[in-house]
């Protein structure tokens, strides 16, 4: 993994957005997960996805949510 690599996940995490309170990914955020989803497929690398929230709400509930974006994000890969 390069330093080009990791600038291009990492550039994607700070421009993941997703509607309040869903874990609809919001379609600027597409760009960012096309160019890691290029970078999987051409060098074969895998990531670990983890989802967080903000503290609003119920702890079961930021769970859920949590893993629902974490979820999307995969499924959008």
């Amino acid at each position: 993994i390069t330093d080009e690599d990791r600038r291009i996940v990492s550039e994607a995490i700070s421009n993941l957005e997703f509607d309040f309170g869903k874990s609809t990914i919001r379609s600027r955020s597409y760009p960012y997960l096309n160019k890691v989803a290029e970078l999987l497929t051409k060098k074969g690398i895998s990531l670990k996805l983890a989802g967080h929230t903000d503290n609003i709400g119920s702890d079961a509930a930021n769970m859920t949510l949590s893993r629902n974006r974490a979820m999307a994000v995969k499924n959008y890969l």
